[in-house]
């Protein structure tokens, strides 16, 4: 409980720092914070819970984005490791995918799994930053998605919100 705490303070303080007020999103069954400037959807597009658009650019053709889809994992039998492998291997079917990072941490004494990799999606070249966790049956997949150029200049700020997600 004190971590949590301690994380969502060093939260608010980082998007403070950049200038920038927070907005919280939260259910039954996680929250997530963002900051005030970008957009919160929650239409179900492409199988999203919600999509929390980047503030556009002047000429953007990609807004930068996080997003969360939760998956039913009843009758698959899939735990966390299960789950990643499976993950993993549609990765590597997507044209031109390569995989940077593939780790497992813990937040607030919960096992999950990181991993930054790119590829070729929707005809464009993107890059991805992904948290999988596994609770009740359910797979969280929150995942920041940049054009691959821009990965750089979003994923300090993708990286915050990412963090800021929790389960209930």
């Amino acid at each position: 409980m004190q971590r949590t705490i301690l994380l969502l303070l060093l939260t608010i303080y980082t998007l403070n720092v950049q200038g920038q007020e927070i907005e919280e999103h939260s259910t039954k069954e996680y929250s997530i914070q963002y900051p005030e400037d970008w957009t919160f959807d929650s239409s179900g597009l492409m199988n999203t819970t919600f999509i929390l658009y980047s503030k556009p650019e002047l000429q953007d053709t990609f807004r930068e984005n996080v997003n969360l889809m939760i998956q039913d994992l009843t009758d698959m039998n899939l735990d966390l490791n299960g789950y990643t492998k499976l993950s993993v291997d549609q990765i590597k079917g997507i044209k031109d995918s390569e995989i940077f990072e593939s780790k497992e941490l813990k937040k607030d004494g919960m096992a999950y799994h990181q991993i930054v990799w790119k590829g070729f999606v929707s005809g464009r070249k993107l890059k991805f930053k992904q948290q999988y966790f596994i609770k009740d049956n359910k797979a969280y997949l929150v995942t920041l998605t940049c054009a691959e150029s821009t990965y750089d200049t979003y994923v300090k700020t993708g990286t915050i919100i990412l963090n800021s997600f929790t389960l209930k």
